[in-house]
């Protein structure tokens, strides 16, 4: 991937067809060089390698997910109101590794630019993709991407409420810290015989 001054002289653009504008780039002389991606693979992410910097240089563009035109907002309105996915984007990269190439996807959306390491071998992104319209790459994008935001945000919610039930402990083993999670104290209840009157 090459970044190029955006049209109007701030900021850095992609030089593909996703076009995908780095914002928070319209003070730097120089373009971004590398990005950090999440990692959407089981056995990265179990073996606690959740984050991924990646060289630019080293990626290679797949395919673009654009919107499109105007969709219908709620197909209950009978008004026609649409709304429309400009402000997001997505770009699929093939990066080279070693023994298998792997996919990257970059959104840009209102709040930057973020990037996802995926599980699955480049060379099959690229037969999804030859398969999709833009706009459908688009949907398949948003919705990998939105899927993990909630996987994120239950996470999130579910261990606040261990921390507030006083269910997480944290323990030394083999001189490594582990947190754990303790099981639900369940009370007991006595059996009270019933009363004749």
């Amino acid at each position: 991937m090459n970044l190029t001054l955006a049209p109007h002289g701030h900021g850095w653009n992609s030089d593909d067809e996703a076009g995908l504008y780095w914002y928070k780039t319209d003070r730097q002389p120089e373009a971004p060089t590398e990005v950090n991606c999440t990692v959407l693979d089981h056995f990265d992410a179990f073996n606690g390698h959740g984050l991924r910097t990646v060289k630019l240089a080293d990626l290679q563009f797949i395919a673009a997910g654009i919107f499109g035109p105007g969709r219908p907002c709620d197909l209950s309105r009978p008004d026609g109101t649409k709304w429309t996915g400009d402000a997001y984007a997505f770009g699929i990269y093939r990066y080279r590794c070693a023994i298998h190439d792997r996919a990257v996807i970059i959104e840009r959306n209102g709040s930057g630019i973020k990037a996802y390491f995926l599980q699955g071998y480049a060379e099959r992104w690229e037969q999804i993709c030859m398969l999709l319209t833009p706009s459908l790459v688009w949907d398949l994008c948003q919705s990998i991407t939105d899927a993990h935001e909630a996987t994120q945000i239950n996470e999130q919610r579910r261990m606040s409420q261990l921390f507030v039930d006083g269910r997480l402990k944290k323990r030394k083993r083999n001189g490594r810290i582990h947190v754990e999670i303790n099981p639900i104290k369940q009370e007991v209840l006595t059996h009270a015989e019933p009363t004749s009157n």
